[in-house]
């Protein structure tokens, strides 16, 4: 998916993978436990949402880190 940029169809829908962080989320917050990873999950995917990527892949987030790459 990653290598040839196609992120449909997906086996795990961005909007999906939020679904999950929100549910993780609740329950760190409910045992009092810290998940650093969970925060930049969140942040990479939520940007995927909003660039239109919420029906596609979660590997779609992979697109949002190549188009911030600097050119070399």
């Amino acid at each position: 998916m990653m290598v040839a940029h196609e992120y449909e169809p997906a086996t795990m829908k961005v909007r999906l993978v939020m679904k999950n962080v929100g549910i993780v989320t609740a329950f760190r917050e409910a045992v009092g436990c810290t998940v650093p990873v969970l925060a930049t999950v969140g942040r990479l995917h939520q940007q995927a949402l909003e660039a239109s990527f919420g029906e596609a892949d979660a590997a779609s987030g992979h697109a949002l880190v190549r188009r911030r790459r600097k050119p070399t």
